[in-house]
This record gives C-alpha cells, sequence and structure tokens, in this order.
C-alpha cells in the first residue's frame, strides 16, 4: 500500500512547525511539572505520532499498509538491511580510528559522556530511553523524512533530489551527521523500493534497538570504544565488515537507486 498520496497531502512547513513546537511548548509546561526528561521527550513524540494519525482522514489506509507489510515481508529485505547496518557500522569505525588519529580520545570521550549520563539515570529514564529511541522515535522521523519530505520534495524537484536533501535534513538533527546520512539514503531507497513506510520504520527500530542493548549493557564507568580495543583493531574490524559487506549493498543500491523518473510514480 503506497501512502505517497497521503504524505504529498501534509506540508513540510506544518510539519517541521509541529516538531519544534511541540517540544518547546512541552518543554515549558515541564518547567513547573518537572517530569522526568525521558518521559517528556516521549511524550512529545507521541503527540506528533497522533498529529499525523488525526491528519490522515481515511483511517482504513493504516490498516492497508500493515497489510500490505505482512505480503511483502521478505528475509532478503531483512538481510540486505543488516549487511547496511553492518556497512555503516564499519564506515563509523574507520571515521572514528581517523578522528582518534587527530583527536586523540574524541571517542572515548563521546562514548563516556554517553554512557555516564545514561547509567546515572533512574530505571523508569531508563525504560523512557529505551521505548522512546527503539520505537517511538524512528515511527516519527520516517514518517517526516522518508514519508512527508522524501515525497514532498520529490514532487516538486525529483526523485534523487528528493533522496539527497531529505537524507542531509535528517543527518542535521542527529550528533553524528556523517554516518546519519547514508543511513537516511539508505532509508529512502528502501521506502521507494517496497513504497510502504513500515520497512525503514522497522530496519530504524533495529538499528536504534541495538545501540539502546550496547548502552544497557555498559558497566557504569565503561565506553563502547575508550580502552575497549586497540586502535589499529577498530581499524581493521571496520574494514572488514565495510568489505564482506560491500557486494550486498552495492547490488542493494544499483536496484533502488531512482534511474529516470522526476517524481514519483
Amino acid at each position: 500500500m503506497d501512502m505517497s498520496d497521503v504524505f504529498t497531502k501534509f506540508k513540510i512547513r506544518k510539519v517541521v512547525l509541529i516538531y519544534v513546537l511541540v517540544p518547546l511548548i512541552i518543554g515549558l509546561m515541564n518547567h513547573g511539572l518537572k517530569w522526568d526528561a525521558q518521559l517528556e521527550e516521549l511524550f512529545c513524540n507521541l503527540i506528533i505520532i497522533l498529529y499525523f494519525v488525526k491528519e490522515i482522514d481515511d483511517k482504513q489506509i493504516l490498516v492497508n499498509v500493515y497489510k500490505d507489510f505482512l505480503v511483502k515481508f521478505d528475509w532478503k529485505i531483512i538481510i540486505q538491511m543488516l549487511a547496511v547496518m553492518l556497512f555503516l557500522l564499519g564506515v563509523v569505525f574507520v571515521i572514528v580510528y581517523g578522528l582518534e588519529q587527530w583527536f586523540p580520545n574524541i571517542g572515548g570521550e563521546i562514548d563516556k559522556t554517553l554512557s555516564k549520563h545514561f547509567h546515572t539515570a533512574s530505571t523508569f529514564s531508563k525504560i523512557c530511553l529505551a521505548v522512546r529511541v527503539s520505537l517511538i522515535t524512528p515511527i516519527v522521523e520516517e514518517l517526516i523524512f522518508r514519508g512527508v519530505m522524501l515525497n514532498r520534495l520529490s514532487q516538486r524537484w525529483g526523485v534523487k533530489a528528493g533522496i539527497v536533501i531529505s537524507s542531509l535534513l535528517f543527518a542535521l538533527i542527529h550528533a553524528e551527521p556523517f554516518g546519519k546520512v547514508f543511513f537516511a539514503i539508505f532509508m529512502c531507497l528502501l521506502y521507494l523500493s517496497t513504497r510502504n513506510i513500515l520497512f525503514p520504520i522497522m530496519v530504524h527500530s533495529l538499528n536504534n534497538l541495538i545501540g539502546v542493548i550496547v548502552l544497557l549493557t555498559l558497566p557504569g564507568n565503561t565506553t563502547v570504544i575508550d580502552g575497549a580495543v586497540d586502535e589499529t583493531v577498530l581499524l581493521w574490524v571496520g574494514l572488514f565488515l565495510i568489505i564482506i559487506t560491500l557486494p550486498i549493498v552495492i547490488k542493494f543500491v544499483k536496484q533502488t537507486w531512482p534511474r529516470d523518473q522526476r517524481v514519483l510514480d
């Protein structure tokens, strides 16, 4: 079930306004209520999802999208996306290695900050973070970037421009934009190849869940990179992941990258 017609009815400026204003308004309200910060962000994302549901006039479309997802579900897609995620992980390892050479301990400091912040949080806060990052946030971001932005920008400037611009915008709202821009491009291609938004939502959730599991399994003062492995090992592991997954990634891109379409069919 292609939701392109549904997404093109949304205005990018209105969606962006909702995406920006909801956290601001909830944040001001929470200034007096003193909710947990992760609960606040979770609540903001749920409001944005409800906005999308409200704006879809025919709710049967949501049921049809789910049915279409079950029909199109193929383990081949899962294998391709796992290869993509391993490829991107390898790219990140190589980048971190390079950064470590130019800026010693930068990877360790970033990981240490994330790890300490996570492990000093309450159990309730951890649960809210895990639910938000691994389930709710992927839904919001896919609806906005692969749903509304990709379709609207493709309608105006063509599919290739839609892929590039929506991916760059997606990367700009994340802390590690270089890796995220490639992740966003792959999610665009997955959406275009399946014409079902649930596929990129599923892969995005799986990708984020892996990160949450890593944080959950780290001891309080342990980091992912700093002191865990030798920097050279990090480089070789990254190169190994890139090499073994590159054929699958190249094949996926060749099969799904748009050719001559000016707009989405």
